[in-house]
């Protein structure tokens, strides 16, 4: 009784035929395993990728003090064909910290915009959402209210 093939509107092909021939297999990989997550918790971990690289953000963008600058070679200089001088960046401190103050601005937008969504998305689908998945968001708004809570280990909430 099999009349060959998936059933009708099926995504078997994309998932299993065009994305295995085109990606490499660990990404082919990572995407089956992504393609079997709820929607929701897939932003929820989203979320804490975006709040862990905020985290992390804050030590590689570190600026000491106003004296804090950076110099750095970019390149040689050249004058028909020949080296004639090297080429440096200079950043100032002030110049870190606005660049730093900018992405962390933008950052956390981007954070609470995900915060915004997963709620929408939690209330959409209240019947169905998990005492976790409920809870998640509420102590995610502690946290940034809150520094000493942020002190915890994110990962017991994630």
């Amino acid at each position: 009784g099999n009349t060959g093939g998936p059933p009708l509107g099926s995504q078997n092909h994309y998932i299993h035929g065009f994305y295995s021939k085109l990606l490499p297999k660990q990404t082919y990989d990572i995407f089956k395993e992504v393609n079997k997550m709820d929607p929701l918790d897939m932003l929820w971990h989203s979320i804490g990728l975006k709040f862990s690289a905020i985290l992390r953000a804050q030590k590689i963008m570190y600026v000491k003090n106003k004296n804090d600058k950076t110099v750095e070679k970019v390149g040689y200089k050249k004058f028909d064909g020949e080296l004639s001088g090297e080429s440096w960046e200079v950043q100032q401190a002030w110049e870190k910290q606005a660049q730093f103050l900018k992405a962390q601005s933008d950052a956390m937008g981007q954070l609470s915009k995900m915060i915004r969504n997963y709620e929408e998305m939690l209330h959409k689908n209240w019947d169905v959402a998990t005492e976790l998945q409920k809870t998640r968001v509420e102590v995610l708004k502690q946290k940034l209210k809150d520094p000493e809570l942020g002190k915890n280990k994110l990962e017991d909430f994630m």
